[in-house]
């Protein structure tokens, strides 16, 4: 996901990409999370739900404002190839491709105690 958004900017489609993280589940309280309270509460009134298409029908019926849309193997996009057009799968910083650097020096750790 990272990467996806990295590349976005990179090519020039974006100039920022802002990713919010939720805050500690349970404690959110958007929209979309009373939504699925609602969900949540018609799910529960039934003891067994058998197929997805059950799930489909109970989610349809518990709101006239919801919309669902069956998600098929077609919509779901290959994002393991895209990358290598863009980048390496090592990375070398800018900096080690204008210096010298060499490849197999040590790591020196201070003996100090702190």
């Amino acid at each position: 996901m990272i990467r996806f958004c990295i590349a976005l900017t990179d090519t020039g489609r974006f100039e920022q990409i802002f990713h919010y993280f939720p805050p500690v589940l349970g404690h959110s309280y958007f929209p979309n999370d009373r939504d699925f309270g609602t969900m949540k509460r018609m799910i529960r009134k039934h003891n067994r739900i058998c197929t997805p298409d059950e799930y489909e029908e109970l989610c349809a019926q518990s709101s006239n404002n919801f919309h669902i849309t069956k998600l098929l193997t077609s919509d779901i996009k290959y994002f393991d190839g895209w990358w290598k057009e863009y980048y390496t799968k090592k990375t070398i910083s800018q900096r080690m491709l204008r210096e010298e650097c060499a490849k197999r020096s040590k790591i020196q750790v201070c003996s100090h105690p702190i």
